[in-house]
């Protein structure tokens, strides 16, 4: 019966360890680092005008001194395929107004600008003001009303 007891109490212990070491990271990584000052120029991607990397963009972005609406996804994700399809709805609602930028973290230059933001899980995206501050930021995935909601706030806050 003691053994039982014990092993119990180690079980939870351990249980309590991962928890706090997944909290740890957590904390740890919830700040995006600092963006450092964008070149002044795009580079030029597959398409005459777009930024190579996804980096490049952001960094672009940034420059132009306009709010941005970033977010992240994974090519093969359902959710983020929806919510693009939402994004893509209401876009046009903002598009003198607000950058966007979609970036799949599935691919090279995706990760590399995850880097510069702490989110586990995707859909994820950030609000960010005109300065580069961010915001806001909401992970899953919203509709048209949420999109619209995060959108205005982030024109409002200007």
């Amino acid at each position: 019966m003691q053994s039982a007891r014990n092993r119990k109490a180690l079980v939870l212990i351990g249980v309590a360890a991962a928890f706090a070491v997944l909290v740890v990271v957590k904390v740890g990584a919830s700040a995006p680092t600092p963006v450092e000052d964008a070149a002044s120029t795009r580079d030029t991607g597959s398409a005459a005008g777009e930024p190579a990397t996804a980096v490049a963009a952001y960094d672009a972005a940034i420059a132009e001194g306009r709010p941005i609406f970033l977010n992240f996804g994974l090519s093969y994700c359902a959710n983020c395929a929806e919510m693009e399809e939402t994004i893509q709805e209401v876009l046009p609602e903002y598009t003198d107004e607000v950058i966007y930028l979609h970036v799949m973290t599935d691919e090279p230059s995706g990760r590399e600008l995850a880097q510069r933001f702490a989110f586990q899980f995707v859909p994820t995206s950030y609000f960010i003001r005109a300065d580069g501050e961010i915001l806001d930021s909401y992970t899953g995935k919203l509709d048209a009303a949420g999109v619209r909601q995060y959108l205005d706030a982030l024109l409002a806050d200007r």
